[in-house]
């Protein structure tokens, strides 16, 4: 992806759940490459750790080759892992291989492994560094607190509803926020050397309370 996805597209973000306790049921949604199988949905009411990896037996479904990089999620639709290969042993005919347990490697074991470019997992997902263990999906509506920290340069919000409180935007930080129906500004400071840009095109409405800019700081309307 080279933009942000339209905020009227309606999308869903699937949750997170980096813990290492072993969850009570899992399910993969993968893509494979053998066969006429456009999406394919396993699941699982027996998954077990195998050290870096979850390995799920399933009662539904299976793994067929291509379905590599497939999300595996715990019952609360949070992605747990992603799926890997399969544990195979010699003389499987091709349904015991379609159908040989699944093994997903663990967000936990990969969340502060460097990616591309040095960076890791755990930056894409929590980049405040709020040290969470869990991150429930959703659509785009009320967004929680907003929080800058000393490491971001820009940091773009992309909600239904924003609510901006008790917020400092330092020199050299860009803050972006994007809304459907409302912004919320009850209290808000931009210092010198601090940008705040409101993307209201559409019915956006814009609610103002205490909102302080500082000589040299930038605002934004778009």
């Amino acid at each position: 992806m080279f933009e942000y996805p339209g905020i009227t597209d309606n999308l869903y973000y699937c949750g997170w759940n980096r813990s290492t306790s072993v969850p009570s049921v899992s399910v993969l949604i993968s893509h494979p490459s053998e066969g006429s199988h456009l999406m394919k949905i396993s699941k699982s009411n027996n998954v077990s750790d195998a050290g870096l990896w979850w390995r799920s037996i399933w009662y539904v479904g299976g793994a067929s080759s291509g379905s590599s990089g497939g999300p595996l999620f715990d019952a609360n639709k949070r992605i747990i892992g992603t799926h890997s290969g399969r544990y195979l042993t010699p003389n499987m005919t091709s349904d015991e291989v379609c159908r040989a347990d699944g093994r997903a490697g663990k967000l936990s074991a990969t969340w502060n492994t460097n990616g591309t470019g040095g960076y890791k997992i755990s930056k894409w997902l929590d980049p405040d560094n709020s040290g969470a263990t869990t991150m429930d999906g959703g659509y785009y509506y009320d967004c929680p607190s907003i929080t800058l920290n000393g490491q971001q340069t820009t940091k773009t919000v992309i909600c239904r509803n924003i609510i901006v409180n008790n917020v400092v935007i330092p020199s050299g930080v860009k803050l972006e926020l994007i809304a459907i129906d409302k912004i919320t500004i009850s209290d808000l400071t931009i210092n010198t050397g601090g940008t705040l840009e409101l993307d209201c095109s559409g019915s956006v409405k814009i609610d103002y309370g205490t909102f302080k800019i500082m000589e040299g700081a930038t605002f934004i309307i778009k």
